[in-house]
């Protein structure tokens, strides 16, 4: 009976030891994760102020605006929206971690009667590891902020997890007459953004910390189960 439950016992071992390696190879990939959420988590151009906030007073990057762009209501301050979907999840607060995909772009118009607007893609994170960054703290452009967190008293409303917005935002809540990077000086900003996830950074910590806790403790737990079902069988 004994030499016959060896090869059990055996098989149990090596479980016990890939288990070890699951739990290695679960906090290596988390950790991996949250490196690469990191990278991604302050753009250089586009959306960070990188202490490049617009100079010009709020709204006066509305002259030039491209309504046809964003044919929702226009605050205003010059910042137009648009709610492709109203999220189901709950309202996005100040001081939020913030998880979503977004495209940035900004049209330009050609000299002459006849020549054609072009429309420049400068940043965008659609796919994969989506931006983080905590909304309501100044860490991006003003109109970023008004455009996810709403205000002037009801003009603009905030987003919900789940939502998909676009925005027009005036040059003047985005980089002034400063401009950024491909971005030119006095440039109204078009996005496309879409909200994952939201929360305190606490909290969503804590989930994807219990998550790894419960697979970390699970396997080994059935393991010792097998073991003690094959022991009790000799």
């Amino acid at each position: 009976m004994l030499a016959r439950s060896l090869p059990l016992l055996v098989c149990c071992l090596v479980a016990c030891s890939t288990s070890s390696l699951a739990v290695v190879a679960f906090t290596t990939q988390t950790t991996t994760s949250k490196n690469k959420t990191t990278k991604k988590k302050f753009p250089t151009q586009g959306i960070t102020t990188g202490g490049r906030r617009g100079s010009s007073p709020p709204g006066t990057g509305a002259r030039n605006l491209n309504v046809g762009f964003c044919l929702g209501p226009v605050a205003r301050n010059g910042l137009a929206y648009e709610d492709v979907t109203i999220g189901s999840g709950r309202r996005i607060l100040p001081g939020d971690t913030v998880y979503c995909y977004y495209q940035g772009s900004f049209t330009t118009k050609g000299q002459g009667l006849m020549a054609k607007a072009t429309t420049t893609v400068f940043d965008e994170i659609t796919e994969g590891a989506p931006l983080s960054i905590v909304i309501g703290k100044g860490d991006v452009i003003p109109g970023w902020d008004l455009g996810i967190l709403g205000g002037l008293e009801g003009e603009i409303p905030p987003m919900n997890v789940g939502g998909k917005r676009r925005l027009l935002i005036p040059s003047g809540l985005a980089y002034g007459a400063q401009g950024a990077g491909p971005i030119p000086p006095n440039q109204d900003l078009e996005f496309e953004l879409e909200v994952l996830q939201a929360g305190k950074e606490s909290d969503i910590s804590l989930k994807y910390r219990l998550g790894g806790y419960a697979v970390a403790i699970g396997i080994p737990v059935v393991i010792l189960f097998a073991a003690y079902t094959v022991l009790n069988s000799i």
